[in-house]
């Protein structure tokens, strides 16, 4: 059994998605806020997640990601508080379905 992910886990993963590297960037080509740079601050997760919401070309992606970064918006300072983790896990979970729904279902996010 693996242990559970940590909350800066899920946040690197996030992060990740949403980096120079990240499948956000390649999926949207361009147009979206751009690749969220790793040291980016906990707010600015959820504000680029709502940003490429706006703009991907898929209804059904862009719904998951308004949910994330929705999730996004309670997270206040990074802890692993249960209230905390269940923000970041759920928006992660959100951010896998969006994967998914690009019909990418092997690469990591």
């Amino acid at each position: 059994m693996n242990a559970r992910l940590t909350s800066t886990e899920i946040l690197a993963e996030l992060k990740a998605a949403l980096g120079e590297d990240g499948w956000l960037p390649s999926y949207t080509r361009g147009n979206g806020p751009g690749p969220l740079p790793q040291d980016a601050p906990l707010p600015a997760v959820g504000e680029a997640l709502g940003e490429y919401a706006r703009v991907v070309p898929s209804t059904e992606v862009a719904t998951q990601l308004s949910r994330a970064a929705q999730q996004m918006t309670g997270v206040k300072q990074l802890d692993e508080g249960a209230a905390t983790y269940e923000r970041l896990g759920t928006a992660l979970a959100y951010l896998v379905q969006a994967r998914r729904a690009t019909g990418d279902h092997l690469s990591r996010l």
